[in-house]
């Protein structure tokens, strides 16, 4: 079992794990999600990291779980479908970021249309 399957078969277990994907390249946080659309990423590491740099990551998740709830109940009064809802949620797609993310971008990280996209912009730049 390779990375990419044992994180599905977690998240099928408890779909709320907190993702760290590390790898020792460049990292382009859109190009991975382009690549690995369903699964959720919390966190991009590049190697070398030490392990104060790590602790204090993983402190960071761990400290935005309630922060998150916060932004759940934003996300959830805007005005758009429910599903996309739930995929901005599953995605962390902070209102900042996606206020700055093209639409395109936005299609190829969730897997929409370019009329839901475009609808998810409209309700975030209101």
């Amino acid at each position: 079992m390779n990375g990419y399957e044992f994180i599905k078969k977690i998240m099928e277990l408890k779909s709320q794990v907190k993702v760290f994907f590390m790898t020792a390249f460049e990292i382009d946080d859109i190009q991975i999600r382009r690549v690995l659309p369903s699964i959720k990423i919390d966190e991009f590491i590049k190697k070398p990291i030490s392990a104060d740099s790590f602790t204090a990551t993983v402190k960071k998740h761990a400290k935005n779980d309630t922060e998150n709830e916060l932004y759940k109940d934003i996300i959830v009064k805007l005005d758009i479908p429910a599903g996309s809802k739930d995929l901005l949620v599953s995605h962390n797609l902070t209102i900042e970021k996606l206020q700055t993310m093209k639409c395109s971008d936005i299609v190829d990280i969730l897997g929409i249309d370019q009329d839901a996209a475009q609808l998810i912009v409209a309700s975030v730049r209101k």
